[in-house]
């Protein structure tokens, strides 16, 4: 399978997140295996508006949302999941290492550990500059999947 590149033209086609909300700028994709992502830190969203502190920094747990979007892009790019939502259900092996900072590029690694039954573990990381910022292995679960899930837990 060939490389997807995903950016702000097309990212609309793989992902349900609103543009508000989302912590990654440009994506590569090898669909169902990894992805490297980018993101500018930049003064424009809206929580740094709110920080007046010296040296803004992008707070540790954008940095791991940044991390978890970039894994959702390997599934989203496989054909027989498609631009369906995918929720956070867990993560651990969390190590958090400095901050990304205003005009910092943080880039982000993931690869898709396994994937069944609509439950999907990852691990990734991210940093600037070769610097680690953020690592962990987390899990993504199809949002249908959730909904049997709980449908079963009740039986």
């Amino acid at each position: 399978m060939k490389k997807i590149i995903i950016n702000y033209k097309n990212m609309n086609n793989y992902t349900v997140i609103p543009t508000e909300y989302r912590f990654v700028d440009k994506v590569e994709v090898l669909p169902g295996v990894e992805a490297k992502g980018e993101k500018l830190v930049s003064f424009q969203e809206h929580h740094f508006k709110e920080q007046a502190e010296m040296r803004p920094f992008m707070h540790r747990a954008f940095a791991m949302e940044a991390v978890m979007q970039t894994g959702t892009f390997i599934l989203t790019t496989m054909p027989e999941i498609g631009n369906k939502l995918l929720l956070f259900n867990s993560c651990k092996s969390v190590e958090m290492r400095g901050y990304a900072y205003l005009g910092d590029i943080l880039d982000t690694e993931v690869s898709l550990v396994s994937y069944r039954h609509g439950i999907a573990k990852m691990r990734g990381h991210g940093g600037v500059n070769g610097r680690l910022v953020i690592s962990m292995e987390f899990t993504l679960v199809l949002q249908e999947g959730m909904i049997k899930m709980s449908a079963n837990a009740g039986t």
